[in-house]
């Protein structure tokens, strides 16, 4: 992903550069912490990066996205990954696992 214009693009970008170093060194050491999960939901996952990361090394796990309107609108297509509009304080869909992140000083 390569930044876009702005504070916010630069964001983005460092978020996604986060979330694939981290799910390597998960991936890579806590793999089987996924092999009996079907199902995933990652909140304020964005574009995707930590469900792409997941798809590729266990295609069994159906990952879904869940993120705010105006994120999941530019998101990129996907066939591995299902991207849901919403609030995850509202509503988060049905899944085996939800996976919970700290970023940028925030837990979702």
């Amino acid at each position: 992903m390569t930044a876009k214009k702005g504070t916010c693009g630069m964001f983005d970008a460092a978020m996604v550069a986060d979330s694939r170093l981290v799910m390597e060194v998960i991936l890579k050491k806590h793999i089987s912490v996924f092999h009996c999960v079907s199902s995933l939901v990652d909140p304020g996952g964005g574009h995707d990066a930590t469900a792409a990361a997941i798809t590729k090394a266990l295609p069994h796990v159906k990952c879904t996205v869940l993120d705010l309107p105006h994120v999941i609108a530019s998101a990129p297509i996907s066939g591995d990954v299902q991207f849901v509009a919403g609030d995850v304080f509202e509503y988060v869909p049905r899944a085996d696992a939800v996976l919970l992140k700290v970023q940028a000083g925030h837990c979702i």
